[in-house]
C-alpha cells in the first residue's frame, strides 16, 4: 500500500499540472521536459512537415516572447528558441525541439533524437532511428 501511495505521488505529471511556484513558460518547459522522456519524437510528428526560417538569432534577444509564440503553436519560434536555448545550455533546448517536431518542424525531430541518443545507453534505439528518418 505504501508503494502504491509513493508512486502515485513521486510520479510525473504528464496533463500540465507543474505546480503553482512556476511562471507559465517554466511551468510548460517542465512539463514538455517531463514527456520527452516518454516519447518518441517521430511518434510525434504530424502527417505534413511545416517550412521553417528563424534562427537563433531570432530569438536571442527575445528568448521568452519566441517561446509563448511556441506554445501558441508556430514551430518556426520552438526551433529558434530551442536553438538558442541550446547557446545557453547544453540540452537546453530539448523540450523545445520536440515541440517543434510536434508541430512539423522536421529539424526539431532530429534534434529532440540527437539530444535523446546521446543520452541513451542504446546505440541502436528504435526511437532514434525512425525520427532521425524524418528529415
Amino acid at each position: 500500500m505504501a508503494v502504491a501511495m509513493c508512486i502515485a505521488a513521486c510520479a510525473p505529471d504528464l496533463n500540465g499540472s507543474a505546480g503553482p511556484q512556476q511562471d507559465g513558460v517554466e511551468a510548460v518547459d517542465e512539463v514538455v521536459e517531463q514527456r520527452f522522456q516518454f516519447e518518441c519524437p517521430a511518434d510525434v510528428f504530424p502527417s505534413e512537415s511545416v517550412n521553417t526560417s528563424l534562427t537563433a538569432d531570432d530569438c536571442r534577444n527575445s528568448l521568452d516572447l519566441c517561446k509563448l509564440e511556441c506554445e501558441q503553436g508556430a514551430a518556426d519560434h520552438c526551433l529558434a528558441a530551442a536553438f538558442a536555448m541550446e547557446e545557453l545550455q547544453p540540452f537546453g533546448g530539448t523540450s523545445l525541439f520536440l515541440k517543434a517536431c510536434r508541430l512539423g518542424a522536421a529539424s526539431g525531430c532530429t534534434n529532440a533524437a540527437a539530444h535523446k541518443f546521446s543520452q541513451s545507453d542504446r546505440i541502436a534505439d528504435e526511437c532514434i532511428v525512425r525520427s532521425f528518418k524524418i528529415a
